[in-house]
């Protein structure tokens, strides 16, 4: 596996959708920099992310992801924020 890897890279090292990727950098969730409009991430800050975790929720919510069909139900990205994902809850 090479040490930096792309987005579609990344997913496959990690096992979830592309999108998932895109969804936790947009969040600040996952190590990554944008390079020239593209988006990199290095395999040690993947595996030092992925480790720090390993208590916490699953990376993928529900299958309505996969499938594109979220059925109404609610993963845990979800909570708070419409379809759209901007901010329900007041602060």
């Amino acid at each position: 596996m090479k040490e930096i890897m792309t987005p579609r890279e990344a997913a496959e090292y990690l096992s979830v959708h592309v999108r998932t990727i895109y969804r936790l950098v947009k969040h600040g969730e996952i190590p990554g920099r944008k390079i020239g409009g593209s988006w990199r991430f290095k395999k040690d800050a993947l595996d030092e992310w992925l480790s720090c975790r390993k208590n916490l929720l699953p990376l993928e919510g529900n299958e309505g992801e996969k499938t594109g069909q979220h059925g109404g139900e609610e993963n845990s990205y979800d909570r708070g924020r419409d379809r759209v994902g901007h901010n329900l809850i007041q602060k």
